[in-house]
């Protein structure tokens, strides 16, 4: 039982000073996945949740995760208030959505550059590449991928207040990009994946 213990908190100090907030309606299928590829990095996990009737509630507590409730207005207005009401106290915030997955090989990078520039006040933001599947598979070709700022410093990053296309924006300062990719399931069905394709456009970021 010490040997268990002394790993739990092994684990613990491992993570990363990281607060991973995550926005649901009903997603018990995609939650479970999603809350496991972060339980060994993050900190503290936030779901604000719009009314979901499935397992949502349960699967987040299995996790250990931080659950609240709050009406949908849009994505933006949402987050923004995780990040106003929450109480995050990490120095870092991380936006996940329930259909993403972080990889090792994306987590270990991350905790090299936040000791690389741990004390670089202008580095505040990451920024991401996805790997998109559809289907069950990985698209390798003929799909373009956005570049995300999905890791920002609390207080620094916030999402802009619109309706469609919101990215994540820094309030000062400058991102790094991150060589791997994290995983997103994005495509239910080919009728998704027509219109996603149709309504790509590019990401600007600071």
């Amino acid at each position: 039982h010490k040997a268990i213990r002394r790993q739990r908190q092994m684990c613990i100090r491992d993570r990363l000073d990281v607060t991973v907030v995550i926005l649901t309606k009903n997603e018990e299928v995609n939650l479970p996945d999603c809350l496991e590829s972060v339980k060994d990095f993050a900190t503290r996990c936030v779901v604000i949740d719009s009314g979901s009737i499935d397992k949502t509630k349960e699967i987040a507590a299995k996790f250990s995760a931080d659950f609240y409730e709050h009406p949908f207005e849009n994505y933006a207005r949402q987050f923004n208030w995780a990040l106003d009401n929450t109480n995050i106290t990490t120095k870092w915030t991380f936006r996940l959505d329930a259909d993403e997955r972080l990889t090792s090989e994306l987590k270990i990078e991350l905790s090299g550059l936040v000791q690389k520039y741990e004390s670089d006040d202008e580095v505040n933001g990451f920024t991401m590449e996805a790997w998109l599947y559809f289907l069950g598979h990985k698209i390798k070709h003929g799909c373009h991928t956005k570049r995300k700022l999905m890791m920002f410093k609390t207080g620094i990053g916030r999402i802009e207040d619109r309706k469609m296309d919101e990215h994540t924006i820094l309030s000062h300062g400058r991102s790094v990009f991150c060589k791997h990719r994290f995983i997103h399931y994005d495509f239910k069905d080919t009728v998704s994946y027509t219109h996603l394709r149709a309504h790509e456009t590019p990401e600007h970021l600071v």
